[in-house]
């Protein structure tokens, strides 16, 4: 029953995102004014800290240098509204980063849609290609001002779980980073993306805030920096 009140809110969302002529209000662009909430892929915790730094490091360096509430969930909490119903509950007054890798980051469009509030940005490390959730495929939607992803374009080299692409309309500033990294590409190299591009939708420059739309294709090989 939960599960299907997920899904209807989602549809919800769609519509009304199709139907609004501008659905995204600028929230404060400060760090601590924001609250964060980052996915685990499908492995869980174990599997995210074996293959790499984990997203433990990456949380911990974004509530360093940017002063941010970071909230790290199961891949799995989508199913039980447990992660919607987070987001659901922040104030207006805040604003709101979804952050994810591997399925978590597949799952980040389908969040932003589902709570229908505005959403400062969505972030992906790796999306899959396999993931068994409802949405796990779709656009970042119209309510989402900035969305960064960093895959590999090679679907060989993650063996499809790491090459899913973010999609956007113009109503989202999306950034796409490719890196030829095996999956599920938790180094720093990917989190300085995370940090480089939170720095930059942070920053006070009004050239960075008034873009409005556009996808940016970037290639980065390791050490290089997206700023």
């Amino acid at each position: 029953m939960k599960r299907l009140a997920v899904i209807t809110a989602f549809f919800a969302a769609l519509a009304l995102s199709a139907c609004a002529t501008q659905s995204y209000s600028p929230p404060p662009l400060n760090g601590e004014q924001t609250e964060i909430v980052m996915e685990y892929g499908a492995g869980g915790d174990a599997l995210s800290a074996m293959l790499g730094p984990g997203q433990d490091t990456l949380g911990d360096q974004i509530k360093t240098k940017f002063g941010s509430r970071v909230r790290i969930a199961g891949y799995w909490d989508w199913a039980d509204y447990s992660v919607l119903d987070t987001i659901k509950s922040f104030p207006s007054s805040k604003s709101v980063i979804i952050i994810g890798d591997s399925c978590g980051a597949s799952v980040g469009p389908f969040l932003a849609a589902a709570v229908n509030r505005p959403i400062l940005a969505v972030i992906g490390i790796q999306a899959s290609t396999y993931c068994p959730t409802v949405g796990s495929t779709d656009p970042v939607p119209s309510n989402v001002r900035y969305a960064l992803e960093t895959y590999n374009p090679n679907c060989a080299e993650t063996f499809g779980l790491g090459c899913r692409v973010y999609t956007a309309g113009t109503s989202t500033n999306l950034k796409i980073v490719q890196r030829p990294d095996l999956h599920p590409a938790l180094t720093q190299d990917s989190f300085n993306d995370v940090l480089d591009e939170l720095s930059m939708i942070f920053a006070s420059s009004e050239a960075f805030k008034v873009k409005h739309g556009g996808t940016q294709l970037l290639v980065r090989y390791h050490n290089q920096r997206i700023r």
